[in-house]
């Protein structure tokens, strides 16, 4: 794997065992370790593997249930809360897509599950300069 300035090997070590002693159900603990394997597995860099369990640990204790067991409405929720914390665009969008690609994970990577598949809004920031 890559080289890093910052020492994600720690961050990596830290995120894992901060969700190992957080109040996220043992099931959904063990849902993100399987994806984090997944993903380590399939070469996908440690920053974002530390993004990702970050994500999924604090919607796995907003949600308080098993992640099969979400609903829309359960979504709808997290994503109001993120925006009531005036969490940037950017942002949402990151969390929106981590847990977007978690479910399909556990869908055995065919469709979307349909708590997620509502999930819209990307980045749209224009490339070209300001006009003088």
């Amino acid at each position: 794997m890559k080289t890093y300035i910052h020492d994600y090997d720690k961050k990596l070590e830290r995120e894992i065992i901060n969700l190992k002693s957080s109040e996220v159900s043992k099931h959904n603990q063990k849902l993100i370790l399987d994806f984090y394997d997944y993903n380590y597995a399939n070469d996908i860099s440690k920053p974002r593997m530390v993004r990702q369990i970050g994500i999924l640990k604090i919607g796995g204790l907003f949600l308080k249930k098993d992640f099969e067991q979400a609903r829309v409405q359960d979504f709808q929720r997290f994503i109001a809360h993120l925006k009531q914390l005036n969490r940037a665009p950017d942002t949402i969008y990151t969390y929106k897509s981590t847990i977007k690609v978690f479910y399909k994970w556990i869908n055995g990577g065919k469709d979307y599950s349909e708590c997620v598949a509502w999930f819209t809004g990307g980045k749209k920031r224009s490339t070209k300069l300001p006009r003088k």
